[in-house]
């Protein structure tokens, strides 16, 4: 039923835990493509000793993760598609949680549905956290995903493989920010179901994390055009905008900063002001 597209560079020492993180779903109906993106270490040789009729191996020359994610995408077999990074964790009601929701996906309107998920050094699930919550429509994604609160990412969303061939794959041209561009594209046409179920862990700890180097502008999603946009969706590329900014601010990137200040001059009160709720937010 659920096709579940790992990317996988260099992660030898990561990959095993995700792997079984999602081997040992409670929901069992689902196929795993392991897509390997040329990687250098032993992460290939260490995927290759799983014994499970459900992983599938994608051997491929790298091209970057959004190159391994619609590798996975053209090759899945099943219409429902699970994006799990090859570092993070699922907690074991992850696909159940997220299946609930599959028959709404049916919906020409409705696009995908993600879950909530915590940063953590750690890669045992906190059960203090994991509380089921039901899903919700969003009306407006745009307005939901100003908010300086998490809300979800690749490693949390299901999306139906024909709204994405629809709206289109991954762009290849970008490392950075690629996801939120995906999103940007395919919830501007159809609906998101949020369940705000914290089921997935994002490793900080990971390997190979691209914030660890200060990415090319032309290698991340910068380019955004506010005509003919409404209140939310200005307000969401403010956002955007800022989350750029601090980024090149706290890497020293202060070419980049400039830059970006540039470009985007007439934005910067809305942008200070996405950073002003942050500091809100952090001090109370």
């Amino acid at each position: 039923m659920i096709t579940v597209i790992i990317p996988l560079y260099n992660k030898e020492k990561s990959i095993l835990d995700t792997v079984y993180s999602v081997l040992n779903q409670t929901y069992k109906d689902f196929e795993l493509l392991i897509i390997n993106d040329g990687s250098k270490d032993n992460s290939l040789k260490v995927v290759q000793s799983i014994s499970d009729p459900r992983v599938a191996i994608i051997d491929k020359p790298n091209g970057g993760v959004s190159s391994a994610r619609n590798a996975g995408i053209l090759n899945a077999k099943n219409e429902y598609l699970a994006f799990l990074d090859g570092d993070d964790i699922w907690h074991p009601e992850h696909l159940k949680i997220l299946s609930a929701s599959l028959s709404q996906l049916d919906n020409e309107t409705v696009g995908g549905v993600g879950t909530s998920f915590y940063k953590s050094n750690i890669k045992e699930f906190d059960e203090s956290k994991f509380k089921e919550e039901k899903p919700e429509i969003i009306k407006d994604y745009f307005d939901f995903m100003s908010s300086p609160v998490s809300r979800f990412n690749s490693s949390t969303l299901l999306v139906k493989k024909t709204k994405v061939l629809k709206t289109g794959l991954f762009d290849e041209n970008l490392s950075y920010g690629e996801d939120v561009e995906f999103w940007y594209r395919l919830f501007s046409d159809y609906a998101l179901i949020y369940n705000k179920t914290i089921t997935t862990i994002y490793f900080v700890g990971a390997e190979n994390r691209s914030a660890h180097y200060v990415m090319p502008l032309n290698k991340r999603f910068h380019l955004f055009d506010y005509k003919n946009k409404t209140a939310s969706e200005k307000k969401y590329l403010d956002k955007l905008v800022a989350l750029i900014l601090v980024d090149y601010f706290s890497q020293k990137a202060y070419k980049q900063v400039l830059f970006i200040a540039k470009m985007y001059f007439g934005r910067l009160f809305g942008a200070f002001g996405y950073l002003f709720n942050i500091i809100k937010k952090k001090m109370k």
